[in-house]
């Protein structure tokens, strides 16, 4: 036997079949309602801090004016000038813009910061007359109120307080096209409505606007003509100097021929006719010489002279063929670019012709622009803006204080709910424990744990679903339920944190199918009575559950209370649930002091001097003078002893063999043992485990880091008790609504 086992997940440490395994839970009513009631401090105080604030605000705000006009935006009209067509840089799209597209562009030009700029220094508007926020009026009343949060700006910056004025007096206005009525199709007319605290202000702002805004328009094209026309207006005179120039070289190269200037009667050039002559002489020569060589030889004088007067004549015709292309050559492309030159000119002069036409005749954009509806001065303030405050403000206030209340939530590491316990640490909860509070009976309270409304007297339709219960259960031998009797007396008489309902002693633990039926029964559903005892029934649910979760065996059954860390209240636990146990089975129970921290404060405290629990894993001999009984013949108690040494719980063998003869004495064991980083051999030696978790102050951190320092085997942890669980929902939150 081994005192640890390699356990992976805390999910492997759940017993299969009595208890069943985790499932993760889904966010659920109960779930809300805890959280709002747990954190419904804040979000109140939220909710009401914000609502004064806005509600304060509001009041001191001065009530606004409204001013509403419409201008309609002719879209087939925009298009890029005439005497732009055809420039690369300027060519018309193939596909032309949108109308949506259009109409934000034109939107968002209106509400530009230069317009917004001119338009305030023109009419020379204060702070003052613009709409402003509830919080920017409370912060302008209390000058101490930090600035971000006031919304206000340093004195000593003119800029940031220009920059603000004129982000103030655009958020003023709200734009917008009107909703076609006719078709599913996007209005070219823009609604404008602009509020301000001065009626007169507000015909002058939107109509200064609007000026503003067509003159933009209207002087974008007209400096876009008039550079245009500067620029081609030097292009022309580059052209016509261009012309000037080639004509003049055409002129000189047509009187540099000198005595070529006739031309033939096909025309030509002037070496043309020169071509011509020489070949009709060279003809001539060559039939002289025919006529020649018939009557002389080729040696006789005449014969050679004239031979080389023809060789002349033809060296001549050669060079003179050769000027004479070169001659056309050069007066064709002194004709292309003396054309080329005059059709630049001429096209330059049309397009300086029609930008002067443009700005002569001066066509406004105001056509494409037109205004359908000016403001009139308004006479009555609006008051939907202070109905909004009204509404927003406490849902504002709301939303702050729930997203507060999500952050304080995440940031909060405890175990509060079974919920909680299952989703984050996989653990299943066999008991939940509420917060005692000594001002009111403990009875109320658990009834709120159990999310029931419990009245204060016995329910007469109760008893006798008690007495059948106890009578179907007898019949298969098993003692789960108090007497009637018992039941009288506990709605009379106070209870303590141990007290509970006297059980049928000695009733045989029943191991048929139906009697294990009805224990699962009893364990699961709630219980219908509703009395000053149900601290003690508490507890009897939890022992329930612990013998239906625990294997059954011949022989003594042991079970080791312990937590993740010192003060959970396991001891309170351990003390009731040794009880709960006698009772409901009879038999010997044996409640064990097995902390080797602070002592646990049974009764009898350490033993006083008697041998106990490390003791006896010390010394075997000492095991009947360590054990004594309390009121109960069968309820016995076993301190701690004197030399109490958390080494000890480490003796695998001293411990195994302690738990057999204990087994074989005793119906129960419970030990009330330390924490789990500190228990040893205990959990690994034990039948199970329960675990008690103090839901107000324990971190799911710690109970994860002590149950992987623990490592108990594998279906060893029965489960966990939430001790201290808060109560944040009211009863009556629970009895109409969970």
């Amino acid at each position: 036997m081994t005192c640890v086992a390699n356990v992976t997940d805390a999910r492997d440490l759940f017993v299969s079949g009595a208890v069943p395994a985790p499932v993760q839970p889904a966010f659920t009513l109960r779930d809300g309602l805890h959280l709002l009631f747990k954190h419904g401090r804040l979000i109140a105080g939220c909710t009401a801090l914000v609502t004064a604030l806005v509600w304060t605000g509001a009041a001191m705000q001065p009530r606004p004016y409204v001013g509403t006009a419409k201008l309609w935006i002719k879209t087939e009209q925009q298009a890029i000038p005439a005497f732009l067509t055809g420039i690369a840089a300027y060519r018309d799209s193939v596909a032309p813009d949108p109308v949506n597209r259009k109409i934000e562009t034109e939107m968002e030009l209106l509400l530009s910061r230069d317009n917004a700029e001119q338009v305030i220094r023109q009419l020379k508007i204060r702070p003052n007359q613009l709409v402003r926020s509830p919080l920017q009026v409370i912060g302008d009343q209390l000058p101490a109120l930090p600035l971000p949060l006031a919304g206000r700006t340093p004195a000593h910056d003119e800029s940031s307080q220009q920059q603000a004025l004129i982000d103030s007096f655009i958020k003023s206005f709200r734009i917008e096209p009107l909703r076609s009525k006719g078709a599913d199709t996007t209005s070219n007319v823009l609604e404008i409505r602009f509020s301000a605290t001065d009626a007169d202000l507000v015909p002058a702002a939107v109509n200064s606007l609007l000026q503003h805004y067509i003159e933009q328009a209207s002087s974008h094209n007209r400096q876009l003509g008039q550079a245009t026309f500067e620029l081609l207006e030097a292009r022309a005179e580059e052209a016509r100097r261009d012309l000037a120039e080639s004509e003049r070289a055409m002129v000189g190269f047509l009187a540099a021929q000198g005595d070529r200037v006739s031309r033939a009667g096909g025309g030509g050039t002037p070496g043309s006719q020169v071509v011509a002559s020489m070949q009709s002489q060279n003809s001539d020569l060559k039939q002289r010489l025919d006529d020649l060589r018939q009557i002389y030889t080729e040696e006789a004088q005449n014969v050679k002279a004239l031979d080389r007067s023809i060789s002349t004549l033809q060296e001549r015709l050669r060079r003179e063929v050769r000027a004479n292309a070169e001659a056309d050559a050069e007066l064709a492309r002194l004709e292309r670019r003396r054309s080329l030159a005059q059709e630049r000119f001429v096209e330059l002069r049309k397009r300086l012709d029609q930008i002067d036409i443009y700005l002569q005749v001066n066509p406004s954009e105001a056509e494409s622009r037109v205004v359908t509806q000016r403001p009139e001065r308004p006479t009555l303030p609006d008051g939907k803006q202070r109905q909004l405050a009204l509404v927003l403000g406490p849902l504002a206030g709301l939303l702050l204080g729930l997203a507060l209340a999500a952050l304080r939530q995440m940031g909060d590491r405890r175990i509060e709910t079974p919920e909680e316990l299952a989703r984050w640490l996989g653990l299943n909860t066999l008991a939940a424990v509420p917060v005692l509070s000594p001002d009111r009976p403990v009875a109320h309270q658990l009834d709120r744990a159990d999310g029931r409304d419990s009245p204060r007297t016995l329910d007469p339709r109760a008893l006798v679903e008690q007495e059948e219960a106890r009578a179907r259960v007898l019949a298969e031998g098993v003692s789960l339920l108090p007497d009637t009797e018992d039941l009288h007396r506990q709605a009379r008489e106070p209870h303590s944190l141990v007290a509970g309902g006297t059980l049928s002693p000695d009733a045989p633990d029943s191991r048929s199918p139906a009697g294990r039926d009805v224990l699962a029964d009893v364990a699961r559903q709630p219980r219908p009575v509703q009395h000053a005892s149900d601290r003690g029934l508490l507890m009897h649910r939890l022992a329930l559950r612990v013998r239906e979760a625990l294997p059954r065996s011949g022989h003594g059954r042991i079970l080791v209370v312990a937590s993740a860390r010192p003060g959970e209240g396991k001891s309170v636990i351990a003390r009731s649930l040794a009880k709960r146990l006698m009772q409901q089975q009879g038999g010997r129970v044996l409640l064990i002091d097995g902390s080797a921290e602070a002592p646990a404060g049974h009764a009898g405290s350490r033993g006083a001097g008697k041998p106990g629990f490390f003791d006896l894993l010390r010394h075997a001999g000492t095991r009947a003078a360590a054990i004594a009984s309390r009121s109960d013949d069968r309820l016995h108690l076993l301190p701690a002893g004197q030399g109490v040494a958390g080494s000890l719980l480490f003796h695998e063998a001293a411990v195994h063999e302690l738990f057999g003869k204990l087994r074989e004495r005793y119906r129960w064991t419970v030990v009330d043992a330390g924490t789990l980083a500190q228990i040893g051999c205990l959990g690994a030696q034990a039948d199970g485990v329960l675990l008690v978790v103090d839901a107000d102050s324990t971190r799911r951190e710690v109970v994860r880091g002590a149950l992987d320092t623990a490592r108990l085997p594998a279906g060893r942890l029965l489960g966990a008790v939430l001790n201290r669980r808060p109560q944040y929902v009211p009863a009556w939150a629970y009895r109409h609504w969970l």
